[in-house]
């Protein structure tokens, strides 16, 4: 069957992620609680698909042509992570001194990779073979703005764990990032360096920083459970604060050893998130 592309969701720069309920501000109340306010907000969102990685099962060798089997050995996570924190001044008039609310996330997994394949039921407890997790609620938390302490922060990222490339030279035009052939299996080798049944030279291979989720063996989504989950999440938010993805799009850079893993914010923290 045909790949069906996946068109990666472009992460917005924006501040218009959403709304945060039991926080707006309250009209004709006590003016003492109208500030100045330090807010902090945090978010991120996900578009994922797991990846198989190939070895050779079989192989036979004789002058009339030689044959090969290939399997997948395990299956992995590729994914496209978007993110934001920020703290803000703000003058607002609030029902409470103080209020913190703990980031919550909500999985829209799809049952089919793009091929159209499917590998059982998708729930909570298995997120199936592609789809995004996004913040349902983002972490808020209010208190009086310190003037000898508090800064305003606004911090935005865009990032992957993989990227693509066709030969081993520091050469920008030898790799593209990780949006360009993302959800197309094509461009999964064997193995990292051998010759391949899938790819000429001149065409890009997926290549990963890291294997978030890994699975052994061929995949089903009954080797998922709720741990595994919210442990790949906490993961994803972890890279965030250190930086550890490769940038998108114009963002993407090449240094001198190959792609630059540098995007993320600083301020992101895991301990915000509650599942």
């Amino acid at each position: 069957m045909a790949v069906v592309p996946v068109v990666p969701i472009v992460p917005s720069t924006g501040t218009g992620w959403g709304t945060t309920s039991g926080i707006v501000p309250a009209s004709g109340l006590d003016t003492t609680l109208s500030g100045p306010w330090r807010i902090e907000e945090q978010e991120m969102g996900i578009q994922y698909l797991r990846m198989p990685t190939y070895g050779n099962a079989t192989e036979s060798h004789s002058l009339s042509g030689p044959t090969r089997t290939i399997a997948t050995t395990s299956t992995h996570i590729a994914h496209i992570v978007w993110a934001r924190f920020s703290v803000t001044k703000s003058y607002d008039i609030f029902s409470t001194s103080a209020w913190t609310q703990p980031q919550t996330f909500q999985i829209n997994a799809l049952s089919a990779d793009p091929y159209g394949n499917t590998y059982g039921g998708v729930s909570n407890s298995a997120i199936g073979p592609m789809g995004t997790i996004n913040t349902k609620e983002k972490w808020y938390s209010r208190r009086a703005w310190d003037d000898a302490t508090d800064a305003v922060i606004s911090e935005v990222m865009g990032g992957g764990t993989q990227h693509f490339f066709y030969n081993l030279q520091a050469d920008p035009d030898s790799y593209k990032d990780g949006t360009e052939y993302f959800g197309d299996f094509k461009h999964t080798r064997p193995g990292n360096w051998q010759a391949d049944t899938f790819l000429a030279d001149s065409e890009y291979n997926y290549q990963f920083a890291s294997q978030p989720y890994w699975l052994g063996g061929n995949y089903s989504t009954s080797q998922e459970d709720p741990l595994q989950i919210q442990m790949y999440i906490t993961r994803a938010g972890d890279d965030i604060m250190n930086l550890q993805y490769f940038g998108l799009f114009t963002e993407f850079t090449v240094g001198a050893a190959g792609p630059v893993r540098d995007r993320g914010c600083p301020s992101y923290r895991t301990s915000r998130h509650t599942f």
